[in-house]
């Protein structure tokens, strides 16, 4: 899995540790998901959860300072927050070019290109499937 970027602060062992065992986190709760009979229903860690209550929000992020743009799956806020990133050529909203994990952390922040994974392409494939992508997209570029 190649890195994407890099900020690592002032440990940058101890961060791209924390990342890696978040993103292991993600991809072992994915990969459930992905095996689920009823996304309604998975044990994870556990406990029943539904993939429909997992993530925090999907957007698509325009920052004309930063290209490109990016549909956002966020998967949870603040200090530390991960998402995935999901980047599209325009108009071709089927399939990204690029997806990659992100672990954030006050002003600090590795990404890890996760196109090639099973569990990155599932979760693209389910958010075109639904249409979020198309949807979510159009919403944001109306708005600029």
């Amino acid at each position: 899995m190649k890195t994407t970027f890099k900020n690592l602060g002032n440990d940058p062992e101890a961060f791209k540790k924390a990342a890696k065992n978040y993103l292991q986190s993600r991809v072992k709760d994915f990969k459930a998901f992905m095996e689920a009979e009823d996304l309604e229903s998975v044990l994870l860690d556990g406990n029943m959860q539904s993939f429909y209550d997992y993530g925090l929000s999907i957007d698509y992020v325009i920052d004309n300072d930063r290209k490109p743009a990016y549909l956002r799956y966020q998967l949870s806020w603040g200090g530390p927050s991960d998402e995935i990133r999901f980047y599209y050529n325009p108009g071709k909203y089927s399939r990204p070019y690029r997806i990659e994990y992100v672990y954030l952390d006050w002003f600090t922040g590795i990404g890890y290109d996760v196109t090639g994974e099973s569990w990155a392409q599932w979760l693209s494939e389910y958010f075109d499937g639904i249409g979020i992508v198309e949807s979510e997209i159009n919403k944001a570029l109306q708005l600029v």
